[in-house]
């Protein structure tokens, strides 16, 4: 075994969202100062190997079904770099916060920091799916400190009692197209503490 200092890289982002029909092209990038002569390339959709797909890029028409692709790359000394790329179908879908109170969500990040008063009753964090197609929607993925609170459809809401320490919860769900959003709720206690000059 001879190492090689190279990696591969897909160039733009490894997670790509089409329209049905839409043609397309994935491509690898090259790094480090490794020896490249001799490597040879191979594209797979699936993990099935695609016949004559041997270069450093593959053009397609989405079928609109979520697919795996990956491209290996084997070095003149017999080692092999893959990456992989999922193509799923363009459904706008998004997780939305549903709150009362005093909250801020960044759709960017999918932070929603909500701000309590020091005596509370507590709070109800709810999300809500929002796609152009829903029907394969599987349902909304609760956790808190790493632990499973919830994984049903018909559970898009945790209720939390009076809260006294600031505490983190996550939702994520899948559009069943191959699309993932998360929200990260954080929640705080507003004591009323501030700093002057």
């Amino acid at each position: 075994h001879v190492k090689n200092d190279i990696s591969l890289a897909p160039v733009g982002d490894s997670q790509v969202f089409l329209e049905n029909g839409q043609n397309h092209t994935l491509e690898i990038a090259i790094y480090g100062a490794g020896e490249r002569n001799g490597a040879t390339f191979q594209w797979y959709r699936e993990y099935e190997e695609i016949p004559g797909e041997t270069g450093l890029s593959y053009t397609f028409t989405f079928d609109g079904d979520w697919t795996t692709y990956s491209c290996t790359m084997t070095d003149a000394y017999g080692n092999t770099y893959s990456v992989y790329f999922d193509v799923c179908l363009e459904n706008h879908f998004r997780l939305v916060p549903e709150l009362s109170g005093n909250w801020t969500w960044n759709e960017e990040s999918g932070e929603v920091v909500v701000m309590l008063p020091m005596n509370n009753d507590g709070v109800t964090l709810k999300a809500r799916a929002e796609g152009d197609d829903l029907s394969q929607f599987s349902g909304y993925y609760w956790n808190w400190n790493e632990n499973i609170v919830s994984k049903s459809e018909d559970e898009d809401a945790v209720v939390l009692g009076p809260v006294t320490e600031k505490q983190f919860y996550y939702v994520c769900a899948d559009d069943g197209f191959g699309c993932w959003k998360e929200l990260n709720f954080i929640v705080s206690i507003d004591n009323g503490l501030g700093i002057t000059p």
